[in-house]
């Protein structure tokens, strides 16, 4: 069985996560800093009239930066109990993406599977926005 899944890169490692909670993806940009916010919010962006937090995804998960600096893209999505924006250095593709065959190694992700020959992380999104807080 294989899911609709967003596959993204953050820095040299590749992570995915079902489509169906995905609003859109834009380009990182007027990210305004909030003094005393979690680590892990790196500021918030206004998104049509909408203020979303804008989370360190690489630093929850633990994934190495590619370059220096904020990321390019962010991934708006919607886990059904908050609206945010996960800050992503690419989005690779959206596709179906088989199941995970590996048992997660973090309370993040779902569990883990080679995907067109890379390991991909599964990311489990209200365990993630719950994390950021």
């Amino acid at each position: 069985m294989s899911t609709v899944c967003v596959r993204i890169r953050l820095g040299a490692e590749h992570y995915a996560f079902d489509v169906s909670q995905v609003r859109e993806v834009a380009m990182l940009r007027e990210l305004t800093p909030v003094p005393g916010a979690p680590p892990a919010i790196l500021g918030v962006i206004n998104v049509k009239g909408q203020v979303l937090p804008v989370i360190d995804t690489a630093l929850l998960l633990g994934a190495a930066q590619s370059e220096p600096g904020l990321p390019a893209r962010v991934v708006i999505v919607w886990t059904g109990a908050q609206l945010a924006a996960l800050a992503v250095d690419e989005v690779i593709e959206v596709g179906p993406t088989p199941d995970p065959t590996e048992e997660p190694d973090s309370p993040l992700l779902d569990g883990a599977g080679v995907v067109d020959e890379k390991l991909v992380g599964f990311i489990n999104l209200d365990v993630l926005l719950r994390a950021a807080a």
